[in-house]
């Protein structure tokens, strides 16, 4: 029988990021899937919305999110954990990751 992956957004959803932000409950919640090609596609992930942002300017980026590179890390790794749906509709309208907060890196939850 081939190995069978659960798709990275599934175990997103099964860490329930936005019930308690906390990595060590995540990664509680998600222990049973602990494969390292999720960091992987988290990485990719992380650098396709980090170009959409860039991509609005820096002096848009100065004004409305202003963090240094911990803190956008932290919080497009926060946009990711809220799941698919809210993933892909800030890559579509970067401009909607200023309404997110910098919270410990969800990337936490996949070590």
């Amino acid at each position: 029988m081939k190995y069978k992956r659960t798709p990275f957004w599934e175990v997103v959803e099964k860490a329930k990021w936005t019930e308690h932000f906390d990595y060590i409950e995540g990664r509680n919640k998600i222990k049973k899937f602990k494969d390292e090609t999720y960091i992987a596609d988290f990485i990719d992930l992380r650098n396709e919305l980090e170009e959409k942002i860039d991509s609005l300017g820096r002096e848009w980026y100065d004004e409305n999110i202003g963090l240094g590179d911990d803190g956008l890390n932290d919080l497009i790794a926060n946009i990711i954990g809220h799941g698919k749906e809210t993933y892909e509709d800030v890559l579509q309208h970067p401009e909607k990751a200023k309404e997110f907060e910098a919270i410990e890196s969800f990337l936490y939850v996949f070590y």
